[in-house]
């Protein structure tokens, strides 16, 4: 599961039936990939119910989550010290029971993960579901189509992560758009 910024909510009631699949022993699944690129550390804040709900549920620990943070900044524990976390490009903090978890100061190479993942021995088949920018996405399709492969299923959410403007809105003292 590949995600930019908000596109992650397009991926939490999947991974809940995932979850609840693997309890129940109804589903196959073996392993569950998210990778999450964030622009502002504090995305995961919102977020973390979601997980808190599911890892409990994941006995087999067929769930790893790591969440990319490009560039410096700093990371505040929800739990434990109240002390932030100075982060440095290419620092990595493992978290959560035998460290699935991880935060990345590095921007998330969605395409090296495909390829990391298709390479894996013993791999049955691969289902790529994203919900990503439209740089990264048009990037994996590419990816893709270059290397077909009919283990390999992509599938693109309904609802995909609009691209920022790059224009910064500036409102006068009287809340008019100036140009």
């Amino acid at each position: 599961m590949l995600a930019t910024d908000a596109g992650i909510a397009a991926h939490l009631p999947y991974l809940k039936t995932l979850m609840q699949g693997r309890l129940e022993a109804s589903i196959r699944t073996r392993r569950v990939v998210v990778i999450w690129q964030v622009q502002d550390s504090n995305h995961d804040k919102w977020v973390k119910k979601w997980f808190d709900k599911l890892l409990p549920n994941d006995t087999s620990f067929m769930l790893e989550i790591r969440i990319h943070s490009p560039g410096n900044g700093q990371y505040r524990p929800t739990s434990g010290s109240d002390r932030p976390i100075n982060l440095l490009p290419g620092d990595v903090i493992a978290a959560g029971q035998h460290d699935l978890i991880k935060l990345i100061a590095l921007p998330a190479h969605f395409e090296q993960v495909l390829d990391q993942e298709r390479n894996r021995d013993g791999r049955g088949k691969l289902l790529v579901s994203v919900c990503v920018d439209a740089r990264s996405r048009a990037s994996l399709r590419r990816t893709i189509a270059e290397q077909v492969d009919p283990d390999v299923q992509y599938h693109e959410h309904e609802y995909q992560v609009p691209d920022k403007s790059r224009r910064s809105l500036v409102l006068d003292e009287k809340g008019v758009l100036e140009d």
